[in-house]
């Protein structure tokens, strides 16, 4: 493998992810990590171009997975410096949607026309963020959630923020080799866990967050949370007058 990437034994700043979530997998989830580094002297758009080398070895290797039925990675990360992108959750919102942009026009352009139910939430159509087809889940953090979030990774010790573009095959994956239970049991037990930890994201961004297997909801709301309970769903797809570089 030509690429790198960090299992529990190697560091980068990254890590504060597994140290700081609860996440029953994350303890032994393995991170692809890019070759390139950020620069922060050149734009968004061209630090991305930079990586997709990285990101399309990524690729071949989970289409060897997928075709295998082995173990994959678990993701690919994408850290940014926090000074420049997380002034605020819309310098964050903009700084996701010109990276996802850049890799997958056609994935966020589909999101476009999205609108929400009379109650505020958005109802699942399907939709993955996706490129060269494999599908993902986008976790994003960033140091303005607080400790008592279900996305805190340092606060103030984060000094980056951080994607992660989680391959749904790694779900199916895990899910597949868990014993006690099916795939909904098993996020149930990861909820709860948080919950008993002071990090209730079922009931804390009930907007965002699928109460149960049937009514399920929309993915694009999930990958940037609100920084607090009771603020708005962040439309992170829709371009904002934000002037980052």
């Amino acid at each position: 493998m030509n690429s790198t990437f960090n299992n529990a034994n190697e560091m980068n700043n990254s890590e504060l992810f597994r140290k700081k979530t609860h996440c029953i997998f994350a303890l032994k989830a393995a991170f692809w990590i890019p070759k390139k580094k950020w620069n922060s002297e050149i734009p968004i758009e061209e630090n991305v171009e930079a990586l997709l080398p990285s990101l399309n070895e990524y690729i071949l290797h989970l289409k060897s997975c997928i075709n295998n039925k082995s173990k994959p990675i678990d993701s690919f990360v994408i850290e940014s410096p926090a000074y420049l992108y997380s002034k605020d959750m819309d310098s964050v919102a903009e700084w996701l949607r010109r990276i996802l942009y850049k890799i997958s026009p056609e994935s966020i352009n589909e999101i476009q026309g999205i609108a929400p139910d009379l109650n505020g939430t958005y109802k699942d159509t399907g939709w993955n963020f996706t490129y060269k087809n494999i599908s993902f889940f986008v976790l994003t953090t960033t140091p303005l959630y607080g400790s008592h979030h279900s996305r805190f990774c340092g606060g103030q010790d984060q000094k980056s923020n951080i994607i992660h573009l989680q391959p749904m095959y790694s779900f199916e994956y895990h899910f597949s080799n868990y014993k006690n239970g099916s795939a909904w049991d098993i996020v149930e037990v990861i909820r709860n866990i948080f919950k008993r930890f002071g990090r209730d994201y079922k009931n804390e961004f009930s907007q965002i967050v699928s109460q149960n297997a049937e009514d399920r909801l929309h993915e694009a709301p999930k990958y940037l949370k609100p920084a607090n309970k009771g603020d708005a769903i962040i439309k992170w797809w829709i371009k904002k007058n934000n002037r980052l570089y």
